[in-house]
């Protein structure tokens, strides 16, 4: 009878862990998806960028190269490492700092650059070789992942996400948790530059391109006052 008993309080206990972790999953990805689209960060202006210029796949690319950065990032801020940071003098400086240079230059660069061929197109531009569009999109990845492992202040902003959550909700995660939540967080940023570039693929083309030069010249701006306004204050000056 109590074997019985013991089991039965057994399975109950694993189905109500099971159910916990697809929570987490599901609320992971949810986060996710809104993260991709909601705040336009660097990696998510350059996705709208790229898509405008009539390149859904390269823009998704950028997206998709964001994808592993973001998850190393989230579990290093799951697993506490922000704690052991906290005791290095100088490193959430340094963290602060190199994240503000990140968004500098990719200010300047959307402000500076020069604007493409608009149209909202599968294949290649007219005229262009058909040979030539893998390897420029191949650097998709690339730009993507580099600008997102080049900004570590992702990972304060989710030391401090997951505080605040764990602190709301009461709970204590366990070793799976902490490693599914990244897991799953990826695969909804994914989701949401999938959403995202779907949506400016059907509709960007009704889009004034002058308008969304300037939309995107405006971004640029933002970010470098945003940048140096938090490097003032990195050195006390605001």
């Amino acid at each position: 009878m109590l074997t019985a008993l013991s089991l039965s309080a057994m399975a109950a206990s694993m189905a109500s862990a099971g159910l916990v972790t697809v929570w987490i999953v599901l609320i992971a990805i949810v986060v996710g998806i809104f993260s991709a689209i909601a705040p336009l960060g660097p990696v998510t202006v350059l996705v709208i960028q790229r898509a405008l210029e009539g390149d859904p796949v390269g823009a998704l690319k950028i997206g998709v190269g964001r994808v592993p950065a973001e998850v190393m990032y989230c579990a290093l801020a799951t697993f506490g490492i922000v704690a052991l940071l906290e005791q290095v003098p100088g490193a959430r400086l340094a963290i602060e700092i190199v994240g503000t240079l990140v968004f500098l230059a990719v200010g300047i660069w959307l402000v500076v650059q020069r604007p493409k061929q608009p149209a909202i197109v599968d294949g290649p531009e007219d005229g262009a070789d058909p040979r030539e569009e893998p390897t420029r999109r191949q650097w998709g990845y690339a730009t993507g992942f580099t600008i997102s492992i080049l900004n570590p202040t992702l990972i304060l902003a989710w030391s401090a996400g997951v505080a605040i959550a764990l602190s709301m909700a009461e709970f204590e995660p366990t070793q799976l948790h902490k490693l599914v939540f990244p897991l799953a967080l990826g695969v909804g940023i994914a989701l949401g530059y999938m959403i995202l570039v779907g949506v400016l693929k059907r509709f960007g083309a009704r889009l004034e391109q002058k308008f969304v030069r300037l939309a995107i010249q405006s971004m640029g701006v933002v970010f470098v006052v945003l940048s140096v306004w938090n490097g003032l204050a990195l050195v006390g000056l605001s």
